[in-house]
Formats: C-alpha cells, structure tokens, sequence
C-alpha cells in the first residue's frame, strides 16, 4: 500500500511508496484548507485490511501556517534528513532575510541527483544548490523564474546537501521541492574492506552465509543499491602463515598494483620466496602479492619498511595505521606516542615518510602530518587513530580515520566500528580542516557494533591484478627492491569515480557484483517532522 497527500488543488504535497508495513506522510497545513489523502495498492496490489490513523495539529489558538515544518534547519550542521526516495515537499519557506534551508540525503543507488523548485518570484526570488559531502558544490540555480532546478551526479552512500536560499536576503513564503533520486537497479553496489582487532562470525543480509574470520584477516563487505549486504573473505591470514596472536593485522592498504601493505601487531615470521621465513616487528611493514585471494589466499610476501632502520621501536612505535600517498610516500599512525628524528607526537597525530630506500634497508626523512590535537582528537584516550585510508582528487587529501574507543569531534561523534572524514585545509605541524559532515562508514548498520575496526579501505581496490604463480625471486626478501621513485603509482581514483569502478572482470569480485535485480525498491520514509 502506498499513501499520498495532496492539497484542495489537488496539488501533491508528499507521498510514502516503501515496502514495508507502514506509510507514514507529514506534511504542513493550514487551518481552514481542505486536504486529500489517498491510499492505492502499489502496482494494483490489493489488501483486506489496512488502518489509516491522522494525527492533526495541536489547536494553539493562533491560526496560520504553522511554519516551516523542517525548521529549524539553518545550517549545514542543522540540515533536516530527507529520505532516499523520490518525494514532493510543499508548504515550506524562507520566512525572514538569511534564513536559509538545509537539507541533506544519502543516496542508495549511484546517478543523477535532481532538485527543482517551484514558487512565486513575484513573492520572493529563491536560489538553489546542491553540494557534496565535503559541502564543495555541485551544482546551483539562480535564475529570476517561478523554479530553479539542479541535476548532479551523486554516488551511493555518500552523503549530499541542498541548500535552499533567498536570494539577496529575498523571503518567500511557499515553495515547494522535488526531489528526484536515481532509480534502483541503474547503480553500482557499494564495497569496503576492513580488518578487526578480534574474530568472529558475521552475518549478511543478502542470502550469502555466514562468514567466520580472525583478525589476521581482511573481510569485504559489499551493500548493495537497495541496502542489503554480504560478507566474504578478501584475504584469509592463516593461509599464508599469519597464525600467532602478534601476527594479528592492525593495519594494511590495497595499493594500485594489487599488492597489500600489512603490519601486524608485534612480531611476525611469514614464509619467504624460495624457502626461510621473514621476521620482523609492530613496526616494520610486509608487502603481499596474491597470485589467489578470499577464502583461499595465496601469494608471496616480501618486507617492504623496515621500521627500525628509520628509528621506529618498541609497542608505543607499533605502527597502527597506514597508507601510501600517489607519490610513494607513506602516511602512518602508531599505537602510542613516537620520537623520529627530531619528529615527536602522540597517537592521534599521523608521520609521513619520505623513502630514498625501501624494504631490508629502509631510509628516508620524517615530518608530522597531521597535528590530531590543533582538531580536537586529543580529548579523551580513545581517539587515538587506529585505522587510515586516504583519498586524492588534487590538493590536500581527504584522511578517512577510525579510532580506538568512542570519539567526538565537532559536528561528529562515533564509536571504533565507525569511519569518519577529515577535509584540512591546512596540514603539519599547524593542521586545521573540517571533520564529517557525518560518518563516512557507520558499521552498527552492517553488524559491526561488537568490533574495533583497525584497517580500512573504503570503495573498490584500485586495482586487483594478480601476480602470476610463477611469480620470481624479485620479491624475495633479500633482493633489492624498487628505488621510492620507481615505486610511485599513479592518484588514487575520485571519490566520485572510485564507487562506480567495475569490477566484474575479476574472478574474486564476481560474487559481490552479482547484477541487481531493477525491481522497484521502496522504503519507509517520514516527509518532514
């Protein structure tokens, strides 16, 4: 059952077309007015028996409109949710000069995000923008009609921002506002990869079974456009001699050649190329080429930094967190507070390494690069960074971090299975930025409220080549390996272009990409209130 609501024209003012066993619609009215309201089987769909309940509004004696039913929403940190769905928003207005509205929304299915509106300009010029969730824009309107409208590209699970102004300080009384989200079926599913500081068994909702996994392992997690999703092994540690309790992974990064940087939590002993072990500690980094992955993982391992060559030592010194910059530079958090070569911060800080030599003879120069205490990550010992992924789209990166424990930063607060965003607009020593808006990865939806995510890479890998399995002895230990310069790979894909990458081609893929049916996909949504 569907419920639409429409004014005594018979003008649209919202609607609820979920599958669930509920439609709720909230609107504005006025007293005086008449109203619709219609229920209709979805699709001729029929129903015995269904109960409507109307909930007017509370007589307060004083007549009129009632007000802006989203209010107060004046910020982008005030933005009023908006559901994933197509819907019509009527009755709503900028009722005194810079009273501008905020909305936000995450879209389920990547493609075109379209907002108009409609109004009386001769009642108020309003403007029109849509920004991502950065609050970079996008998109804008401003033309001197009756509506302004915006079409932008959009990419599911990210979250976006409309802005609803008047221009010049201009007040409008009414207008109302479309929203056009891109249809189920036409968008790509959502992948993410992560590590946890303990095993267990997690549980999927798109019909794959249960997956068991240790914390010497890296689980893919895929959400589909309509929201269901499943768990699988990416890289399973005990196939390639991960086993020891200090070999559990507290760190790692997909690279664009398809190798995997991995620290483990103290010592380690990994079968080298050609017989013998590779041994090393907390703050040394391995370096894994599959020729298989997922619940048969196979490969070759090499050492590809050594930390105590460059002076890292100890459990404080464990690096925790790590990601390579299009350069070949390295960004690292360690597990507490570090000295490096005049260098020294505290487990909320992030260094960077400059490498002129990786693998058994690592060398190079240090520099923080993030200052977590100038932005307020140094309030309480559980937000010490203990997961990292970085995105370049040109200028400063965008740093994806986890936490330890719970943190709160301004306008975001979360808890150790949660990934939140910070923008900088400056970095080192004196770093300044933005964190959020809201959480980049919230894992209480997808299970993972019992778990301390430790390693994060968020959207596809940026590659997944495989080396063959005749693989030679370049990537035994003892051999030279690749000065820094010839190491460098090129930027890591767009924010907006890494979601959307397809991955069909590859074998260990092909689950997760299982084409969505386009069925039409409906949910429970609250218009206003």
């Amino acid at each position: 059952m569907d419920l639409y609501v429409y004014n005594a024209s018979q003008t649209l003012l919202g609607r609820s077309i979920s599958e669930t066993d509920s439609e709720q619609v909230t609107v504005n009215v006025v007293a005086g007015q008449y109203y619709y309201v219609r229920v209709i089987g979805y699709n001729g769909a029929t129903n015995p028996n269904y109960s409507l309940t109307i909930d007017q509004p509370e007589g307060s004696g004083g007549g009129g409109s009632g007000g802006d039913p989203f209010e107060q929403n004046d910020s982008f940190e005030a933005a009023r949710a908006l559901p994933t769905s197509d819907q019509v928003y009527g009755n709503l207005s900028i009722d005194a000069p810079n009273d501008d509205d905020f909305y936000s929304l995450v879209p389920a299915t990547s493609g075109t995000l379209t907002v108009s509106l409609t109004f009386l300009n001769s009642q108020g010029d309003v403007d029109l923008q849509v920004s991502d969730f950065s609050r970079s824009l996008l998109g804008s309107s401003n033309t001197t009609g009756n509506s302004e409208q915006v079409s932008v590209p959009v990419l599911a699970g990210q979250t976006y921002y409309i802005r609803v102004f008047g221009y010049n300080g201009a007040v409008n009384s009414n207008y109302t506002m479309t929203i056009d989200v891109p249809e189920a079926g036409g968008g790509s599913a959502a992948t993410y990869y992560l590590s946890t500081t303990g095993g267990g068994t997690l549980s999927s909702t798109n019909g794959a079974p249960p997956v068991s996994f240790a914390n010497a392992d890296i689980l893919q997690l895929t959400v589909q456009p309509n929201g269901l999703y499943g768990y699988q092994l990416h890289f399973d540690g005990s196939d390639v001699g991960l086993s020891a309790s200090s070999e559990n992974i507290d760190a790692f990064a997909l690279l664009t050649d398809g190798s995997i940087l991995i620290s483990t939590l103290g010592a380690f002993s990994v079968p080298a190329s050609g017989g013998g072990t590779i041994t090393g500690n907390g703050e040394d980094l391995l370096r894994f080429v599959a020729t298989s992955l997922g619940a048969t993982t196979a490969g070759q391992w090499s050492l590809y930094f050594d930390g105590s060559d460059a002076g890292l030592s100890g459990s404080a010194e464990n690096i925790d967190g790590v990601a390579r910059l299009a350069d070949g530079r390295l960004l690292l958090s360690t597990a507490g507070a570090f000295s490096v070569s005049g260098v020294t911060g505290e487990d909320e800080d992030l260094l960077v390494f400059t490498p002129t030599s990786l693998g058994p003879t690592t060398a190079g120069s240090w520099a923080l690069y993030f200052d977590g205490s100038d932005v307020g990550l140094a309030m309480s010992s559980s937000e010490d960074i203990n997961a990292l992924y970085i995105r370049e789209t040109g200028g400063n990166p965008t740093l994806y971090v986890s936490t330890t424990g719970s943190f709160s930063v301004t306008g975001l607060s979360g808890n150790n299975e949660d990934v939140f965003t910070f923008n900088p607009s400056s970095l080192g020593t004196t770093t300044s930025g933005t964190f959020g808006p809201g959480l980049a990865f919230d894992g209480s939806l997808y299970g993972l409220s019992a778990y301390n995510v430790d390693g994060i890479h968020l959207g596809p890998p940026p590659s997944l080549q495989l080396a063959p399995a005749s693989l030679q002895t370049t990537l035994r230990s003892g051999d030279p390996l690749r000065s820094a310069s010839q190491q460098e790979e090129p930027s890591a894909p767009s924010t907006r272009s890494a979601a959307v990458t397809t991955r069909q081609e590859n074998p260990f893929l092909a689950s997760a990409m299982e084409s969505i049916s386009t069925t039409r996909r409906r949910r429970l949504w609250t218009i206003g209130g």
